[in-house]
């Protein structure tokens, strides 16, 4: 019982579920127990993300730094952000089993000189 609740509670603190699940009929000391359990596992959810971002962020910005020379910082910085959200929703996937589905996206790309200009939708 105190498995499915941990993680019922931590799919919560991901976001995976909604946060109104205290149980019919429990008594107040459940429920605030209850609500203590989701606080932590929301904060642990919420670690974790803080702790893979920092983690990653450097790697993909000096990988896509290697990857295209040319590109701008802000460019680069939009590479990161997307591989950084493609990651946590993996991580998401991975922990809990849920299919990993991208957001449609339609990108073009033009090079222009030395400069690639990109335009996602």
């Amino acid at each position: 019982m105190f498995i499915r609740t941990l993680i019922s509670c931590l799919a919560v603190s991901l976001g995976l579920v909604c946060a109104s699940c205290a149980e019919p009929g429990s008594t107040k000391k459940e429920e605030i127990a209850h609500k203590k359990l989701m606080k932590e596992a929301y904060e642990t959810g919420r670690q974790h993300r803080l702790q893979y971002i920092a983690a990653k962020r450097p790697v993909f910005r000096l990988k896509f730094r290697h990857q295209y020379p040319t590109m701008s910082e802000e460019e680069i910085e939009v590479l990161v952000d997307d591989a950084v959200e493609e990651g946590l929703r993996e991580e998401r996937q991975r922990l809990f089993g849920e299919p990993v589905i991208s957001p449609p996206i339609s990108c073009t790309s033009s090079r222009i000189g030395s400069s690639t200009y990109t335009d996602c939708n």
